[in-house]
């Protein structure tokens, strides 16, 4: 088991305004999954996925990786597991717009590949995994929107990460670079054996992974 959450609740605001976003989510994610969290908007996928990504803290529950339980005090720890262990692929590509793609997939790894060169090259081997080797050094306005989604997922991809966060990754993308970007996702799975884990209702996403949760409420139903 790579990814483990035990009665993980998240409450925005307090008193009247108090908001219940989870409810004691219980979630196992494999090694190598392909798997899709689903839900209506407000359901709480998002800061599902913000927490697993630890973007955001839990109200309450316990976190473990990789076997070890995530200690949210521990700076040190946290920061490693998202250099080393953890990407993210946004629905709105979070490109930095005077970068080019590879400096844009090189960015990721600052702190956890010091070598210039080793970055270097990490970023265009993924850029290549990703079918991007003729547009390393154009800047994110000459790219597609697919093309874009891409440079990110290279980005993500950095570090060789075990589990990969992507919320509503499709959201942004016509139907045709939709198409492309799962295949592109399940052929890196199934090649690289990294863990996916999606915030979606895209049927056609959905139609693709290997194991569907549904999120309804703050609750898995």
């Amino acid at each position: 088991m790579l990814m483990q959450l035990k009665k993980i609740t998240k409450v925005f605001g307090t008193d009247i305004a108090e908001v219940r976003a989870l409810k004691g989510i219980d979630l196992e994610v494999d090694a190598g999954a392909f798997t899709a969290v689903s839900g209506p908007s407000g359901s709480g996928k998002s800061t599902l996925l913000n927490i697993i990504g630890l973007l955001d803290d839990a109200t309450s529950g316990e976190y473990y990786f990789d076997g070890e339980k995530i200690d949210n005090s521990n700076e040190q720890h946290i920061n490693h597991l998202r250099a080393f262990d953890l990407g993210f692929i946004f629905q709105d590509f979070n490109l930095l717009p005077v970068l080019t793609a590879q400096e844009n997939v090189e960015m990721s790894a600052l702190s956890s590949i010091s070598n210039a060169q080793e970055r270097k090259a990490q970023a265009q081997h993924f850029l290549e995994q990703v079918g991007l080797e003729d547009k390393m050094n154009a800047f994110p306005n000459q790219l597609s929107g697919g093309q874009q989604q891409r440079v990110s997922v290279a980005r993500s991809l950095m570090g060789e990460s075990k589990l990969i966060l992507a919320d509503e990754p499709t959201a942004n993308l016509d139907s045709e670079n939709t198409l492309k970007l799962i295949e592109l996702m399940r052929k890196l799975n199934q090649d690289l054996g990294t863990a996916f884990l999606f915030s979606t209702h895209d049927e056609r996403l959905l139609a693709k992974v290997n194991n569907t949760i549904k999120l309804l409420d703050g609750e898995i139903v």
